[in-house]
Order: C-alpha cells, then sequence, then structure tokens
C-alpha cells in the first residue's frame, strides 16, 4: 500500500487494460467492403488472424500477472519483492507482445487487405495493449520505491 493507506493503482490499470485486450479480440475487427448490403461483414481478431490469438494469451498472461499483483496490492497474498518485481515483468512483456501483435494488424490487413476496413474492436485491443504496457511500466516504478 501506498504511505497513504491506499492500493496503488497501477496493478489495477494493467489488469483493467489487459482484460481490455482480451474482450476486443472478440469484437469486430474487419469488414468487407463488398457483398450484399445484409450480408454479415464484419469479422472478429480471433477468427481473423492468428496474430489476434497470439494477443489473446499474451493479454492473458498479462491479466494473470496482474491480478497478482493487484491481489498483492490489496494485501490479500502477501508476495515478496522479488516476486513482485518478476510479475511485473512478465506482465510487461505480455503487454508488449500483445502490443506489437495488435499493431502489426492495425497496420498490416490481412489479405485481401484492399476489401477490408478496420473496426473499433482493433483499436480498443491496441489502446488495452498500450495502456496495460504504460500501467505495468508504473508498476515496476512504484515497486522500485520502498513501501
Amino acid at each position: 500500500m501506498s504511505p497513504g493507506g491506499r492500493a496503488p493503482l497501477a496493478p489495477y490499470l494493467t489488469l483493467l487494460a489487459s482484460i481490455l485486450v482480451v474482450i476486443a479480440v472478440f469484437l469486430p475487427w474487419y469488414a468487407t467492403n463488398i457483398g450484399p448490403p445484409f450480408a454479415p461483414g464484419t469479422v472478429s481478431g480471433f477468427e481473423a488472424t492468428g496474430l489476434a490469438k497470439a494477443a489473446l494469451a499474451a493479454a492473458a498472461v498479462a491479466v494473470l500477472a496482474a491480478g497478482a499483483l493487484a491481489a498483492d496490492a490489496r494485501r490479500a497474498t502477501a508476495l515478496g519483492p522479488r516476486a513482485a518485481e518478476a510479475l511485473a515483468w512478465v506482465a510487461i512483456v505480455a503487454a508488449a507482445a500483445a502490443a506489437v501483435l495488435v499493431g502489426y494488424r492495425l497496420l498490416v490487413l490481412p489479405e485481401p487487405a484492399e476489401f477490408l476496413s478496420r473496426r473499433a474492436g482493433l483499436y480498443l485491443a491496441m489502446a488495452g495493449a498500450a495502456g496495460a504496457l504504460f500501467a505495468g511500466l508504473a508498476q515496476l516504478r512504484a515497486l522500485d520505491r520502498p513501501r
């Protein structure tokens, strides 16, 4: 806990941002620009590409690490300083991996790219991955300070 008796915010932000990535993988990432007007034209990241499945796995690892850090912040578990630092690094690396994977799919659309447009789920996944990465870095910085 912080000096004021409040739990630090970073592990909760990392947890929420990582959960956002997990949810966003199942939201529409792409829509087709051709076809009948009432045809189902959107596809989720999970359905569209294997990179989204890898981002899902990375985000799940970040959720687990951030969940353990959040439990430690609430004093529900007692992690030692080395364990907390290791979990913070796990969350950072997993969030960075998710950010790279989602970022690649944000920049490079799957084939046939000329018939696809991006949807909100892809942007939410990128925002969540970036948020988890920055919150994980904040968590690591907070661990460097004495409790």
